[in-house]
């Protein structure tokens, strides 16, 4: 009884503070995904349009070229790929999004019958994207990196500088 407890505690400690796209706002979709078929047939055009339509903010732009914003704080921002999942019989796209850790938070499947490489690959994209869900963003508080100078420096000098008098 006590591990059934101890189980169910934590199923539910993690559905609380498990992270969903919706809280995102900001999705960074690449240049060029990873998988090379995965850049033909036009599938960034579409899923960029698929993303807006469910209020997600995107950010086509190199990191280095983002706002200061996100610069400052990568963990705004989620990257989604987009791979092709083919097999003779049936057209098939995988979307993942991942954080800034490079966790995936969701994978979205997407099949089509159709044979047509270009109108098949776009119609699993749509069915995929069929279950992204609409972005409600949550404040997160997230830790920023702030380097300070080292101190040995300056210690390592006036060691010098001692040794030297």
């Amino acid at each position: 009884m006590k591990k059934i407890l101890q189980v169910s505690a934590i199923l539910v400690a993690t559905i609380f503070y498990a992270q969903k796209i919706s809280d995102y706002q900001y999705i960074y979709v690449p240049e060029t995904f990873t998988d090379k078929k995965a850049n033909k047939y036009g599938l960034d055009d579409l899923l960029i349009k698929k993303l807006k339509q469910n209020k997600y903010t995107i950010i086509k732009e190199s990191k280095l070229n983002w706002p200061a914003e996100l610069a400052n704080n990568p963990c705004q921002v989620l990257t989604v790929e987009v791979s092709d999942t083919s097999n003779m019989f049936k057209n098939k796209v995988k979307i993942d999004f991942k954080d800034c850790e490079n966790k995936s938070l969701l994978s979205l499947d997407g099949t089509t019958y159709l044979k047509e490489f270009e109108t098949g690959m776009q119609d699993a994209l749509a069915n995929a994207a069929k279950k992204i869900p609409t972005s409600m963003p949550v404040e997160m508080s997230f830790v920023t990196r702030k380097e300070e100078p080292m101190q040995v420096i300056s210690k390592v000098e006036s060691v010098k500088q001692e040794v030297a008098a």
